[in-house]
C-alpha cells in the first residue's frame, strides 16, 4: 500500500513520461482514487523545475499560502 504523496508523484511522472493525462496510472495500473486536477497542475511545475521535490510539492505550497492570504483578507 502506498502513500498518497507518493502514489500522485508516481501518477504525475507517468503523466509526463506516457503524454496521457486523460487515464492517470499508478506504477501501471489506472488511478481513479483521487481526482487528477492537483496532478494535472504538478505537472507545470515538473516540467519547468524538473522531477524534484520542490517541483512536486510547489503547487501544494502555493495553495496554501494563497490560502492563508485570502484567510487573512477575509477576516480583515
Amino acid at each position: 500500500h502506498h502513500v498518497d504523496e507518493s502514489t500522485h508523484v508516481r501518477v504525475t511522472q507517468e503523466m509526463i513520461q506516457t503524454g496521457d493525462f486523460w487515464w492517470p496510472k499508478a506504477f501501471g495500473e489506472p488511478y481513479f482514487n483521487k481526482p487528477p486536477f492537483k496532478m494535472w497542475l504538478a505537472v507545470l511545475p515538473v516540467m519547468v523545475f524538473g522531477q524534484t521535490n520542490f517541483a512536486f510539492r510547489f503547487i501544494d505550497g502555493v495553495c496554501g499560502v494563497a490560502s492563508v492570504i485570502i484567510l487573512y483578507l477575509f477576516a480583515r
